[in-house]
């Protein structure tokens, strides 16, 4: 028999469950410092925002946005609005819904109006170039309708034939419209646009300023209307910048004040 200095026998059940206690301690406490908490579930949405101001010749000023969203499988998805669609209460005028695949399809639907419209994108070789086709239809309203072919002649020239086939009874060629692009330098480029249908030209120059500016200038001969636009890469963040004015080259236009056109590309992310 073995005492202990109190007289008694030693309880072997008390020092192993006291032992057994301070290791569970330890072994928790261990725990409680190493192991590390799992972080919350975040999903984060992705969207370019594009609002735009207008102000017309007599000061009168509207505006609109553009959301556009990435939605896998290069589809992206487009809304688009202006102030019609809020003043004076929700309403569906000006409120467009897209759905795009560039280089495939675009499905446009005019929901104020009810009327979609369907572009279909397609391509063909001709020995060593490449035409580039679109077609679009409007399937309600006006239903118009129009066949592109774009085809890049050599590297610095590229023209582009549109046929009007809105009622199509046979080919026209006052249904035609002939666009050329000329790339002059690596800094200006080049267009010009005659429609045979009205017998007017729509002329442009586009010039890149520096890798953050460039400038446009466009006249137009069948409604005398001229523009300067301007867009910028970097003021702001986010995306492009453009402003744009815009006036009647007439007598009387020339004496009103030109329309003023913003617009602005952010990044946002919810």
């Amino acid at each position: 028999r073995i005492q202990n200095h109190s007289g008694r026998l030693p309880n072997v059940f008390d020092e192993t469950h006291a032992c057994a206690s301070a290791a569970t301690r330890a072994f928790l406490c261990t725990c409680c410092v190493q192991t590390p908490h799992p972080e919350p579930f975040r999903m984060t949405v992705t969207f370019d925002v594009k609002p735009n101001l207008r102000v017309n010749q007599d000061r009168k000023a509207s505006g609109g946005i553009q959301i556009s969203h990435d939605l896998g499988n290069d589809v992206t998805l487009k809304i688009r609005a202006s102030d019609n669609t809020v003043r004076g209460g929700l309403k569906t005028d000006d409120l467009h819904v897209d759905f795009v695949r560039e280089g495939h399809f675009e499905l446009n639907y005019d929901i104020g109006n009810n009327a979609p419209t369907v572009v279909l994108h397609t391509s063909a070789g001709i020995k060593s170039k490449t035409l580039r086709m679109k077609y679009r239809h409007e399937l309600c309203g006006k239903k118009r309708s129009s066949v592109e072919g774009k085809m890049a002649v050599d590297d610095k020239n590229t023209a582009t034939l549109t046929v009007d086939t809105t009622d199509y009874s046979g080919l026209d060629l006052r249904a035609c419209t002939l666009k050329w692009n000329h790339q002059l330098n690596d800094y200006t480029k080049l267009e010009a646009a005659w429609n045979f249908n009205n017998d007017t030209l729509r002329a442009s120059v586009d010039h890149r300023v520096d890798s953050h500016n460039r400038l446009k200038i466009a006249y137009g001969t069948g409604d005398k209307n001229g523009s300067l636009q301007w867009t910028n890469k970097d003021l702001g963040g986010g995306g492009e910048l453009k402003v744009t004015a815009s006036s009647m080259l007439t007598c009387d236009g020339m004496k009103r004040m030109p329309t003023l056109t913003a617009e602005k590309t952010w990044n946002v992310e919810i």
